[in-house]
Order: structure tokens, then sequence, then C-alpha cells
């Protein structure tokens, strides 16, 4: 197996060929389980007689041994790897490769929650385990490593965290619990914790200090020290961050500064919300959240100019480092102006690490930005017309004024993209007088470069320069119209020297209240003050129509009154089939209807069943209400916006009596050769038709229904079986039946 292996200094990523894995004080050799997983492994381990009471010197998070903490106080993320340092810990050293398990060479940790009120007693009670075994790493005489559980702080009530003491069993001999301090417990390390900080303490915060500079400023408030990182104490827990770097692995300082656009990772531990990546096979984030980046200069927080959102490129656990988390992301770009000196900033980084409820993880970094890079901080300034709107050919002047008034250096005014003139700061203001503005609207925007001292800076406003007036009227014809009919719009614009476009449009608000806005029917161009639209795609009703004149050079535009368009419905017919006709009482029919012209839209209403139409036709089905007989029934048509409706004449619904047949013999069994008589029985007196009698799919004969009974004998049955039904034809006021069928053997 390849062994790829790393070392870790505080201040410092740097890849080892000495087969060392150093973590802060703690060297440890490093062994590659199957599934790729670092475990570290404590130099020089030999078992220990387990007559020897165990005994811990220190618990420490696994990736990040040198976190500055509460003094005697050792807290750990959930789902985060943590080591456990002493003698007599284990017969001798065994590891193995994920999936892990609870029990390794003999030994197993207990953690016990609530060693100060004990599980049980919590207050609110709770029937949560309140001893947790653990998954284990690699046991040795010297060193554990085990996986502290994913268990919810809030559900203990820990608020920030709480206390946890350890439980070591050897060989079924327990031994504990380490980390408690009342008399029930064996002396350890201190206090060991799951989540936050240490119970009743005012400063749950981490704060990472070991090998790193202080940075540009010296004055920040949030947090106190401007140097190093720390976790915001927003919601139930505090996690902890180890250090930013480049790609390269170098720490980011102020000696290695990031710049903008550059790639970092941070690295922490406690992210929540991992789930496998099908890709990498590693645990991540699916969707990470954005990072906030915020900047100071001179001890004062830049709010909210400089106020930047990235998007991570990955976040999850660490390919490299066993226990470590990261989170890679693109340094964003600022937009202001480029700046002509070097500007040093401190730049604060949030990210939320949790995806349940807010923790975010802080820190503040150097940040620099280079000559020619666009500034991420502007000086104060603003930009101001003598005249606006102003009128063709007048003097307007524009005064571009910057805070304080010491600045100095050059400003530079631009009517869009055309530089109109340069102006040099005096006393905080730059002016530039100019009356070649042509009518219309003007994007002025004054940039100020800069200097040694202050950033750039740019203002923009709109100037007017006012053109003549107009007014436009609009007339109509034929009004009213029908529907599909053509109707000319005519706008007329004075002065008739106008120039340009009309567009006529119609004003729509739905759903009401709303801000009307215009729909264009078309344009036309004036032509001596006039232009024509005609249109024969106005839907039935009423419509107001409006005529919009776009002005010119010299002109304002201007828009005509509202114009009332009446759009008369045009007639429909119906007509209205079904099938079948005739129907068996109970039977349901199809209603069709058409309707024309096949334009129609909307819905069809027949015996109380709809239809919608596609094409001009509509269909739907139900069963005719009222007893049999001959109905009458017609199809309405509610009509459209284009269309009015109508109703169709009546159809006529022959609806049959529904019947039934029985059918006897005369003797069954019957021996070959013996005159067999079928009688078919009818439930109406006044049935007529006829009754046909089958031998299977064989006719036999068939006889007509007197006083509902019909006859049939034959002595032509061979012998055997014979499945015999009696079939009625039905009549003009009966539907047809048939009979069950009837076995006649024949011996």
């Amino acid at each position: 197996m390849s062994v790829d292996v790393y070392a870790i200094r505080v201040g410092s990523v740097r890849q080892s060929g000495d087969n060392v894995v150093e973590r802060g004080a703690f060297p440890m050799k490093l062994k590659i389980g199957a599934a790729g997983v670092l475990i570290p492994l404590l130099w020089g381990c030999t078992p220990s007689a387990i007559a020897q009471a165990p005994s811990i010197t220190n618990v420490t998070n696994a990736a990040i041994p040198f976190l500055d903490q509460l003094p005697g106080y050792t807290g750990l993320a959930p789902g985060t790897l943590a080591t456990i340092f002493g003698s007599n810990l284990a017969d001798k050293a065994v590891s193995t490769p994920p999936p892990w398990t609870s029990v390794l060479g003999g030994v197993q940790v207990h953690l016990i929650i609530g060693i100060f009120t004990p599980c049980a007693t919590a207050n609110p009670p709770t029937t949560l385990a309140c001893e947790i075994p653990v998954d284990l790493l690699y046991v040795s005489p010297t060193q554990i490593n085990f996986l502290v559980p994913d268990v919810s702080v809030a559900a203990y009530g820990g608020g920030g965290g709480f206390k946890v003491g350890i439980v070591l069993i050897r060989d079924g001999q327990r031994f504990g619990t380490f980390g408690c301090v009342d008399p029930l417990c064996l002396n350890g390390p201190g206090i060991f914790g799951i989540g936050g900080g240490g119970e009743n303490t005012i400063n749950d915060a981490y704060i990472f200090i070991g090998g790193y500079d202080c940075l540009f400023s010296l004055s920040l408030t949030s947090p106190p020290s401007a140097c190093g990182l720390s976790p915001s104490p927003i919601g139930t827990s505090i996690y902890p961050i180890g250090a930013v770097t480049d790609l390269s692995g170098n720490l980011i300082t102020n000696q290695n500064p990031v710049h903008q656009g550059q790639p970092v990772t941070m690295w922490m531990t406690g992210l929540t919300g991992l789930s496998q990546s099908p890709a990498t096979g590693l645990l991540q984030q699916p969707s990470p959240g954005p990072f906030f980046f915020d900047l100071s200069q001179y001890g004062v927080e830049i709010i909210p100019e400089a106020f930047l959102v990235a998007t991570p490129v990955w976040a999850g656990q660490s390919p490299q480092y066993v226990g470590l988390d990261q989170v890679n992301v693109n340094f964003p770009t600022c937009t202001n102006q480029v700046t002509i000196a070097e500007r040093r900033y401190d730049a604060y980084l949030a990210y939320n690490v949790d995806t349940v409820e807010p923790s975010y993880a802080a820190i503040y970094i150097p940040f620099l930005v280079k000559v020619g890079d666009p500034d991420c901080f502007s000086t104060p300034s603003t930009l101001t017309s003598s005249f606006d709107p102003s009128a063709p050919g007048q003097s307007v002047t524009f005064t571009f004024t910057v805070s304080p008034s010491t600045a100095t250096g050059a400003v530079i005014f631009f009517d869009g993209t055309a530089t109109l003139g340069n102006s040099t700061l005096s006393g905080g203001q730059a002016t530039l007088s100019t009356s070649n503005l042509s009518v219309g609207s003007h994007s002025i925007t004054a940039v100020y470069s800069g200097d040694s001292v202050y950033p750039g800076s740019s203002r923009t406003l709109t100037q007017l320069v006012n053109t003549l007036s107009t007014t436009v009227t609009l007339t109509s014809g034929p009004n009213p119209s029908m529907f599909g009919q053509t109707v000319t719009f005519a706008a007329t614009v004075s002065p008739p020297t106008a120039t340009g476009t009309i567009t006529f449009s119609e004003p729509t608000c739905s759903p009401a209240p709303c801000s009307a806005s215009f729909v264009a029917l078309g344009t036309g161009t004036l032509s001596g003050g006039k232009a024509a639209l005609s249109t024969s795609s106005l839907s039935g009703g009423t419509h107001l129509i409006a005529a919009i004149y776009s002005g010119d050079t010299y002109y304002s535009g201007g828009t005509s009154s509202n114009l009332t368009q009446s759009v008369k419905k045009d007639p429909t017919t119906v007509t209205l089939s079904s099938s079948p006709n005739p129907s068996i009482s109970g039977q349901t029919v199809t209603f069709t209807a058409v309707v024309s012209p096949s334009s129609a839209t909307g819905v069809v209403t027949v015996s109380g069943c709809t239809g919608t139409l596609s094409g001009g036709q509509a269909q739907c089905s139900a069963i005719p209400a009222g007893p049999p007989g001959v109905q009458s029934i017609t199809a309405t048509y509610g009509g459209d916006s284009n269309y009015n409706g109508s109703t169709s004449a009546a159809l006529m619904q022959t609806v049959k009596q529904n019947t039934a047949t029985t059918l006897t013999s005369s003797a069954n069994p019957s021996t070959l050769g013996q005159s067999v008589t079928f009688t078919a029985l009818m439930y109406f007196s006044n049935a007529t038709g006829t009754i046909t009698f089958v031998d299977g799919t064989t006719t036999l004969g068939s006889s007509p229904v007197t006083k509902a009974v019909a006859t049939f004998s034959t002595s032509t049955l061979a012998v055997g079986t014979h499945s015999i039904t009696a079939v009625y034809s039905g009549d003009g006021n009966f539907g047809g039946s048939t009979s069950a069928v009837l076995v006649q053997t024949v011996r």
C-alpha cells in the first residue's frame, strides 16, 4: 500500500517523508486503514499489565490539538474524532479500518452524560441514554482514538455543551469515571465536554492563537482581538476552527495575505448536515451555505459597502486529515474603482457550520488589494448638478465633493462612456461646466482616482435636458365594430413637424387592483404629424386604446387620452346528437354538441353534464333523466369573450324500458328423442317482439312474445348437456335482454 504522510504544526501545514504526523505537541505515527482513513498511532507503545489501573493525562481533538480553550476544559464537537492520552489504557496496540466498532482489543470506552447533575434526574427529566458506548479506531497502552458521538446537545439540555465523564472497560473490568470532579469520580485531566464551551462560563468562544500574527488593524470590536480565529456564540454549540490556508497549504498571514478571487481553505471541526458524495466517497454538505465577507480598516468595520458573499466550492470532511473538516471558497472580487495605491484590510469571514440552527464560524484574515485591482472601499463622495432638468444649450455645472476635504487627486467627468473633461480636487471639490448636452437623458459620472491615503470613488447622476412639448389625439373607425372586423386607429401629433413613431397600445390591469401596463397592438411612423394602424385581432368587449408618441431630438414624447373601442360578439349556432339512440333506461348516453363558428371556445351543457369545446365540438356523457319514453333534450352554449351563447334545437332521445327474461324446461333431464318445451317468460305483459332460443352458439328457433310468454319445442337434442339461453329482441318500448343459461341434460 502506498502511504502518504502529513505533518500538521500550528501555523503551518506541510507534507513529511518520515512517516510521522505531528499534531501540536503530540508526535504520532500514521496508519492508513482499508478505507483510506488516517489513524494516528503513538510512538513507543508497549502493553501494560492489567493489574495496573489506567489513568488519563489528556483528552483532545484528534485533528487540532492546540485550541486555546478554557482552563481545565476540553470541548469537542459532535461527530469529530478525539484522542485519549494516558497510561495502562490497553494491553496492546490494535487498530481497525471502518466500519468502526465499540469493542477493540478487549477495550471499551463509555461516555457518562451529566456528571454534575445525573442524567436520570436532569431538569427536565430525560429518557435518553446516560451512558453511551463510542466507536474505537485505535487502542494502545498510551493512546485511544475514538469517534465523538453525534448527539444533540439541546436534547440533553446542555445549552452550549454538556459535561462528559469517561468509563474505561478492559477485559470486562470497569474503570472510571475519568473526567469527573465530584467525590464519586476518579481524578482525571479536568472537564471533558461535548458541544460548546464549559458550563457556567461567560465566554464560550474558542480562539486559535498559536503562530498567528496580528493583522493590519489593532482595534476591531468584534471579536475583541484583531488576531486569530473565533466562532460566534450564536446557537447552542460552539465550533472550533483550525486555520485558513492557500492552495499550497500556507497559512494566510500578513506575510501571506489573501487576494481577490484567490481560492482559500478554512480548516475546522463540527460541520453538520454531511452526507456521502457519490463522486468522491467523502462526507460533504450537499448544498453548503454562503460565506459572508466584510472588511475593516483602521479599526473600523466597513458596513455595508464592502459586504460580499461567496458560495463555497466544497464543504465537508477533509480528505487529508482525519477528524478535520474543511471549506474551500474563492475569495470574492470587489467592484469599486481600481486603486492607485496598495490597500490593506482585515477580511472578516463567517460560515454557518450548522445546517439546522445558525452557528457561525468566524475569522479575521489579512486581505491585500494590489495596485490596479478594484478597491473594496471608497471615499465618501457626492455629485450634484446646478440645473436639473436643464434646457437645450443651457450651461450646467457638475460639482463632485469628497470627504474629508484633505483628499487630493484628479476627477474625470463622463457622459455615459464619453469623457466630458478633467478637474482637480481643491478643498475637497472638483467642478466641470458644459453647455453641449443634447436633448434627452444623460448619465453623468464623476470618477475620483484616489491618492496614497484615500481610496478612489465614483458617483453617478441622471441629467435631463428637456425637449419641446407635444399633444397626441386618437380616433378609430368603425366604432363600435364586430368581432373579426378590421378597425383603423389614427393618431395625430401636434405640432405636425414632430417625427418618430406612434405605438398603439392597450393598457391592462389584471387582477385589480394593480398598476396599468401597456400592451402594444402595433406601431406607425409619423408623416405630417399623422400615423395609423389597422387591426382585426381585437377580442369581443370594450377596449381602451392609447397612442404613445416616442418623441425625437427636439420634441418630447406624449400619450393620448384613452379611446374606448367597443367590439360586439358574433352569433353562434348549436346542433346536438346522441349515441345510442334509442337507449335503455339507466344506460349512459354520449351527447355531441357542434358549435359554429368552430373558433368558439368555452363549455356546452347537456342534460346535466358539461363538455369543453375543442375545434367547435364538445362531448359529455349522462343518463337521461325521467321515465322511459321519448325525451326532449337541448344543448346550451354559454359563449365566450368573442361569441354569444346559443341553444340547440330539441333532440328526441328514445329511452326504452329495461327488461329481464327467465327460461324453464318441460323435462330436465330428458331422453334422446323426447320432445322438450322451453318456455321464456317476460315481466311486462305488453312487451312484443320475438325470443330466440339458442343452444350455446347454435340457434334452435324463435317464437313471438304473447302476453309476456314465448315457447319453443324440440326433440332433436343430442345426448349430453346443452347450454340453453333465451334472447329477447326488444321492441319500440322495451329493451332487449338475455336469460341466464339453462343446462339441459339429454340421456
